[in-house]
This record gives structure tokens, sequence and C-alpha cells, in this order.
């Protein structure tokens, strides 16, 4: 367990990578089935989460707590500038104002997908800052689903309705007579601006809906009509879109909660905080001690 306790006070780690570590000590180099690393491995986690000295956050665990300890000025130094690096990395993560993957002009979109990670593994050390950014992820992957659940039920429908008429993709789109697949997206438009439904059609038999072309061909135009105006009064699809609109507002509030948590976090460490807990790219600095002058 020894192990594990040291691997954990220097940074946040999954439970692979806690495997590896009992895999790497020569004490349980007998135990050779990964099975019997993991359960190994699993009881020892518990005891840790049972005595309160570690808590899992997202898909790894963290110590307890971190605290910054110094041999040196050039330790403090070195993780206060690694701590200076990963701002652009922290803005990115909540979303501050920042192109994506801006994180210098040296800087490639690998690194900064890198630093992002280690930037995510110091969060872990702040329960705060770390629990709104879990929920924050947790509310964009429930409104995704529930915007995937609408657009495959309207489109099971469109596919029901004309089938072979049906276009999927842009190859699809070059035939003389279609139905586009982008119609679910503009119902959801439609409903949720309450946008009064208005088709056009021009000489050349293409239907348009708010400027999007929505099928090709004059004997469509009366069946796609008929479907639009069913749809967009639907009373479930009615209430679809007003709980994804509610479940991306509520992700709106969480995010600017933790954007005003991370602009304090980088605050304090453009004051000279060095951040707590520990990363991959971490610097390792070792203090040698100045011989006595005889």
């Amino acid at each position: 367990m020894k192990q594990l306790i040291n691997a954990l006070k220097v940074r946040p780690r999954s439970k692979k990578e806690l495997m590896d570590v009992l895999k790497e000590d020569s004490t349980t180099s007998f135990q050779k089935s990964p099975e019997a690393l993991r359960k190994r491995c699993e009881r020892h986690l518990k005891k840790l989460e049972e005595d309160g000295l570690i808590e899992a956050r997202g898909d790894k665990y963290c110590w307890y707590i971190y605290v910054n300890e110094f041999d040196g000025q050039e330790d403090y130094h070195a993780k206060l500038n690694h701590s200076i690096r990963l701002i652009p990395a922290f803005r990115r993560i909540a979303g501050i104002n920042v192109p994506h993957y801006s994180n210098g002009p040296n800087e490639s979109k690998e690194d900064a997908i890198m630093l992002d990670e280690c930037a995510r593994d110091h969060l872990r050390s702040y329960q705060g800052i770390w629990a709104l950014f879990e929920s924050l992820r947790s509310m964009r992957e429930k409104a995704e689903q529930a915007k995937g659940e609408f657009n495959t039920c309207l489109m099971d429908k469109l596919e029901s309705e004309f089938k072979e008429k049906l276009a999927k993709s842009n190859r699809d789109i070059r035939l003389k007579s279609h139905v586009t697949s982008n119609i679910p997206s503009l119902i959801h438009s439609l409903i949720l601006n309450n946008i009064p439904l208005s088709i056009e059609t021009d000489k050349d038999g293409s239907i348009w809906l708010e400027g999007s072309l929505i099928a090709r061909g004059n004997h469509l135009f009366k069946r796609v009509k008929e479907f639009l105006e069913r749809e967009t009064v639907d009373e479930s699809n009615i209430t679809a879109v007003y709980q994804i609109q509610k479940i991306e507002e509520q992700a709106l509030a969480a995010q600017l909660s933790l954007q005003r948590e991370v602009r304090k976090l980088i605050i304090r460490i453009e004051s000279g905080e060095p951040l707590l807990g520990g990363c991959e790219t971490c610097p390792k600095v070792y203090i040698r001690a100045k011989r006595a002058q005889a």
C-alpha cells in the first residue's frame, strides 16, 4: 500500500496507473496475472477510501490533501513557472474567451492537448472547482444525449415517411428528387424560437426552409409541408426541445461558475502561488546541498 500512497501524493492517478505502480514493485513480483494485480489494487483503494485518505474524482484517485512545500527557491520557481505555463490550458478548459488550442506561437496542437490533461489533473486537487467541472461535463453530456434522441426519433419518422427519398449525405443530395436529413435540426430551431412555418420553392423544384434546402422535387412539396406542420406542433417534440433548452441553461450557469473559480485560481498563480497536486509534466527539481567551506 505504501507504493500507492507515495504515487498518489505526487499526482492523481487512474486505477490502471496504480496497477502499473504495483506491477513495478518488487515485493509483488510474484503476482504475475493482471487479475491478481487488479484485486490487490482495488483492495488497497477501498481501504484508503474508507480511511478518508483518497477520493475518486472523475477517472482518477486523489490524495486527500496537497500541501505546497518546497525544498528551496529553485523548486518553488520551477513549479511556479510550470503553473504559469498551464494558464492557457485552464482558460481552454473553462471556455474563457481563447481560441481552441491557442497556447502559444511555438506550441503544437498535440502539446496543447497534453497540457489540457495536465491542467485537469491539477484541478482535481481543488475539490470545489473539480465539482463544478464534473457537473458541467455531466450536463453537456446529458444535453447531447437528449439532442441525439430527439434527432433519432425524427429521423426514424423521416425514413418511414420518405423511405428511399431521404438524402443522408452530400452524394445523395445529387439525386434529382430527395428530402434532406437536416429537417430534424430545423424543426428543433422552429420550436425553440417559436418561428412560424414558412416554406418556399423555386423554379428548379428546390424546397427551402429558413434559408436551408430541405427537399427537391415539386411533387414532394405537399408531403414535406404536412410533415413539418405535424412535427412542429407535436407535444412530445415541444417537450423534448424545452427540456434540452433547460439542460443547456443549467450548463451555462455551471460554466459561468467554473469560469469565475478558474479566473480566481489564475490570478493566484499570477500572484505567485504554485498549483497544488501534480501532473505528468510537473518539474522534478533536486536541490544539491552546498559543501561547507574549509
